[in-house]
């Protein structure tokens, strides 16, 4: 079985749980899902979160940012 993680953010300042993501990734979690919303970008907190983990799985939410980040990688 692989397990997931998913976030959520909303409000005016981007507050991701890293504590919780990091232990997700020390748990052995296969991947880490972040929220879309219409005006929100997927794309900046998986930047970071990559560059504070190693082995968990960094999932875009949509095809659309798939395509962002093609363009950006």
């Amino acid at each position: 079985m692989k397990l997931g993680i998913g976030i959520g953010y909303s409000g005016g300042q981007l507050a991701l749980p890293m504590e919780r993501i990091l232990l997700a990734e020390k748990l052995g979690y296969d991947s880490l899902w972040t929220a879309e919303a219409y005006g929100s970008d997927a794309l900046t907190p998986l930047a970071y979160i990559a560059a504070l983990t190693k082995h968990i799985r960094l999932v875009l939410p949509s095809e659309r940012d798939r395509v962002k980040f093609k363009l950006f990688s």
